[in-house]
């Protein structure tokens, strides 16, 4: 089944960089701003009362046309104020007149803010100041220039390009360029702080993670959470007022805005790939992420020839990300609940949090009085998601794998130990099977040799690597060569193989053990008739792996440490290993329940790890 490897989900995402900065040179800097005046600091003052306001309303009656054919009215607005005007197909214009404000030495300026109309200001009947024409059908932060000129002017203020009924028209505001700056601060200065506050912490954790040494698939989720970061922190200072008035340039702040959401989506398909383990949701994932890489690449090109508005690209980003949240939040939930994988539940919280700032950002405009709520909620949902994220990413990077401990042990022990792992009272009684076989031309001569020779490796291959850890499906061959072997010499014990999940590792010579126990201690006290079920599935926990046996039980505060192949150190051996949690259900009588949880985390590193020590 299609599935990308981490190398190839890089190369696509350095690709994406790569192609915006492309696009950007080719199609953004040949539309760089006009160059303004900078005034020098003091006071801002609200300009917005007693605007005459000239247009044609939506509800006009014809019999107020005057000579020229017009339907015009003429009102004295405030500014904030939503304008009834008629909106025609070509859009509509609204003009506003005043006097110009006090202007002393230096130039004064005039701030308006825009939802997609084209804006042009006279002073006079003389053009002062015109939006730009790749400006068109974007939401704009004006700073018009008043020269002291034109002290005393007549200032007019047109706007044009409205295609739907009910112009909104925001603050004006009067005041030199440094209190320009300090009310652009005051407006949305959230967007700056909390920007800064992604960006450095995102920067200082890549140091980190620069600077430890540790393997790749341990540290790589701190890498997506720290690039999400910066990208969103990138995205919220390009949202800031401040910026924008410091960059004065519209166009250009939307191209980067369109592309840092589009990779910011990216990022964060890969911080919740590295927690979806099942195969078919895997391919969904990295086929998704294949589409939305040619899209996103269309969707710039389309807009750099001018084929799309670049509000709409920048639009469809914001919905796709916002989009993108809320589906894989829905398959991690799946993931976590539906698969049993409890290790990404503090993800998914993180996850939900950010999910809740989002659907309370889209819904609070339209209730009364909370709609300034929006970017503190905003900000604030996306601030406690990078937390939890980074706070989960580091504790990933720094999990280490507990030491095995030496014990010094005599030659003596040493003899018993390879003697009991070699059970040779099985292979000579194996042996003896296999010759009576033989010799009544027995055609189960053939299968009894393959597990001869399958359960000899394993043992031997315990006594050189014993704890290294292997694929289950290693493991569970030998088990199946030992039961097989069992069954062939004594017919009155039946067993059951029940394994629905074999993607995980396990310490060789680890779970084989156990199953000899139940036969050799639980079924043989019954003389030598019983059951044994072995199975594998998933739980909330993790894998679970369960040895059942219907022997003549035991009590479970007896247990010793008197061999390698006793329980105690077998529970000892996973624990250390893989993080392992076990429980003995055992009654005298009643058989033996042995249950043994893998957390998936924890097993997906183990592959890793052992690389790691290997070298």
């Amino acid at each position: 089944m299609f599935r990308l490897e981490d190398r190839q989900l890089h190369i696509l995402t350095g690709l994406l960089c790569g192609a915006s900065i492309v696009l950007f040179c080719m199609f953004g800097m040949g539309k760089s701003p006009q160059t303004r005046f900078r005034g020098e600091l003091s006071g801002m003052q609200d300009f917005s009362e007693a605007w005459v306001c000239t247009y044609e309303p939506k509800n006009a009656d014809p019999l107020q046309e005057n000579k020229d054919g017009d339907r015009m009215v003429v009102d004295v607005v405030s500014a904030p104020a939503v304008i009834p005007v008629k909106a025609g197909k070509e859009g509509t214009v609204v003009t506003l007149t005043h006097k110009a404000p006090e202007i002393g030495n230096d130039p004064i300026y005039l701030t308006l803010e825009t939802e997609k109309q084209k804006l042009r200001v006279l002073a006079d009947q003389n053009l002062i100041y015109t939006s730009e024409e790749t400006d068109d059908n974007m939401s704009a932060f004006h700073i018009i220039p008043i020269a002291p000129q034109y002290r005393n002017a007549v200032i007019t203020i047109e706007l044009t390009g409205q295609t739907e009924e009910d112009m909104e028209i925001g603050t004006i505001r009067a005041g030199n360029y440094g209190a320009v700056l300090i009310q652009a601060f005051l407006d949305n200065g959230i967007f700056l702080i909390a920007g800064i506050l992604l960006g450095s912490i995102s920067i200082f954790l890549l140091m980190i993670w620069i600077f430890t040494k540790n393997i790749w698939r341990q540290k790589r989720l701190l890498l997506y959470n720290c690039l999400e970061g910066v990208f969103l922190g990138s995205i919220f200072l390009a949202e800031s007022s401040l910026v924008q008035v410091i960059v004065n340039w519209n166009y250009g702040l939307y191209f980067v805005k369109a592309c840092l959401v589009m990779i910011a989506v990216m990022l964060h398909l890969m911080v919740m790939r590295c927690f979806i383990n099942k195969k078919r949701v895997l391919f969904f994932i990295d086929v998704g992420i294949l589409l939305y890489g040619i899209f996103y690449i269309s969707m710039m090109v389309l807009q750099g020839f001018s084929l799309l508005e670049l509000d709409q690209v920048y639009l469809v980003a914001r919905v796709m990300y916002v989009a993108g949240v809320f589906l894989y939040t829905l398959m991690l939930a799946v993931a976590v609940y539906g698969y049993g994988q409890r290790m990404a539940r503090p993800v998914l919280a993180a996850n939900g949090i950010l999910v809740i700032s989002m659907a309370a950002w889209l819904v609070l405009p339209f209730l009364k009085g909370y709609s300034d709520w929006r970017t503190y909620v905003l900000t604030g949902g996306v601030l406690l998601y990078m937390i939890l994220s980074w706070i989960y990413g580091l504790k990933n990077m720094i999990y280490m794998r507990p030491k095995k401990k030496r014990v010094s042990i005599n030659e003596e022990t040493i003899r018993k130990q390879v003697i009991e792992q070699l059970n040779p009272n099985l292979l000579f009684a194996s042996f003896q099977t296999l010759q009576n076989l033989i010799k009544n031309g027995s055609a189960t001569s053939v299968k009894m040799i393959y597990y001869i020779s399958v359960y000899i490796r394993g043992n031997l291959k315990a006594l050189e690597q014993r704890g290294e850890i292997i694929a289950f499906d290693e493991e569970f061959e030998h088990i199946m060569a030992y039961l097989q072997l069992q069954k062939t010499r004594n017919h009155k014990l039946d067993f059951a193989l029940e394994c629905k999940e074999k993607a995980f590792k396990v310490p060789r010579h680890s779970l084989e053990p156990l199953v000899e126990n139940a036969v050799k201690h639980g079924i043989a006290g019954n003389d030598n008739k019983g059951n044994v079920v072995f199975r594998t599935y998933q739980r909330q926990e993790g894998y679970a792996i369960q040895i059942i046996d219907d022997g003549i039980g035991f009590d479970k505060h007896i247990l010793k440490k008197e061999s390698p192949t006793a329980l105690l150190n077998l529970f000892s051996l996973l624990e250390t290993s893989c993080q392992a949690k076990t429980e003995v259900i055992s009654r005298e009588g009643n058989g033996t329940v042995v249950t043994i949880i893998l957390p998936m985390l924890e097993n997906d590193l183990l592959d890793s790890l052992e690389e790691e020590g290997s070298r």
